[in-house]
């Protein structure tokens, strides 16, 4: 009894076994058929892309630009305000002048 109880679960294991060239065999007798469903899709998806209407969408952000007279100090306040908006700090023409001033 214990010997036909070992073969049985024997038995399980081999049939739930994966058979790699089984699967192999199977897909190479397949092969045309894969080849085909390939072709045909590849075929239809080039001939959608080239049916579509070309689009084309471009945004642009325009800022208006301060004819101010102020010298190196202004050029560099409009350089360094630039990058501190850039961070999300908003300095006033005040704190720029005096920051350069520090620096000068």
């Amino acid at each position: 009894m214990d010997n036909n109880k070992q073969m049985t679960e024997a038995d399980i294991i081999k049939k739930n076994e994966v058979d790699l060239t089984e699967i192999l065999s199977v897909l190479w007798r397949g092969k045309w058929l894969i080849i085909l469903i390939t072709a045909v899709f590849a075929v239809s998806s080039v001939f959608f892309a080239l049916s579509l209407p070309n689009t084309y969408k471009a945004t642009v952000l325009l800022s208006p630009v301060e004819d101010t007279q102020g010298g190196m100090l202004s050029n560099l306040k409009s350089e360094f305000g630039g990058l501190a908006a850039m961070a999300g700090v908003n300095l006033g023409e005040e704190k720029v002048i005096n920051l350069l001033l520090r620096f000068k």
